[in-house]
């Protein structure tokens, strides 16, 4: 199975270095263009988020609370999740287990919640509903990521500050910051939290 789309440097995807509209437009325009539509994928196909590609740190208390209420009788699937292949991905293949990993770009704590079960033995959920895109770049992975968890915000887990540093030092660029760098990064970090500066 290739895995070198887990591996690629900003570099070689292209962390930009643009004014804050050509950013998010680029970014939306990329996100459209690698959408590859809704589909059910098995459970054990889904991996998760490389480092640079998360938006936000696993939480196994909310983990534990997914679980138990998974366990609870919650039998429809609540959280449509987000995920992305390499390109070039069959996609036919998603529902067979072992056939392609699918990088989890939002949903992890879903994801990780219900692999537990599975590996309890205590689910016999075989797929979920994923939105999958083919391989984004790291700035587009992180901007659609984010954007699942603002939409389940007041649903499931809250984001926090920690979690919006966190991301923010996480695209950061090397120190130290010229004013070039500086552009880029509050034009990066405007896409990702879908706010106008």
């Amino acid at each position: 199975m290739n895995m070198d789309f887990l591996d690629q440097s900003d570099a070689e995807i292209g962390i930009m270095k643009e004014d804050d509209t050509a950013a998010k437009g680029k970014h939306e325009k990329e996100a459209e263009q690698k959408y590859l539509g809704l589909f059910d994928v098995h459970i054990d196909n889904l991996v998760p988020p490389t480092p640079k590609r998360t938006s936000r740190l696993l939480d196994l208390q909310h983990v534990k609370f997914l679980m138990d209420s998974f366990q609870s009788g919650f039998t429809n699937q609540l959280t449509i999740l987000v995920g992305m292949v390499p390109e070039r991905c069959d996609t036919t293949m998603l529902k067979t287990k072992g056939a392609v990993q699918v990088e989890t770009l939002g949903g992890n704590h879903t994801r990780e919640a219900l692999q537990s079960l599975i590996r309890r033995g205590q689910s016999k959920l075989s797929t979920v509903k994923v939105n999958v895109y083919s391989l984004l770049s790291t700035a587009t992975a992180l901007t659609v990521g984010w954007q699942h968890n603002v939409v389940l915000q007041e649903k499931q887990k809250p984001i926090t500050f920690v979690d919006k540093v966190r991301l923010m030092r996480q695209v950061r660029p090397s120190n130290p910051l010229t004013p070039a760098d500086m552009k880029s990064w509050k034009g990066l970090l405007s896409s990702i939290f879908q706010v106008k500066t």
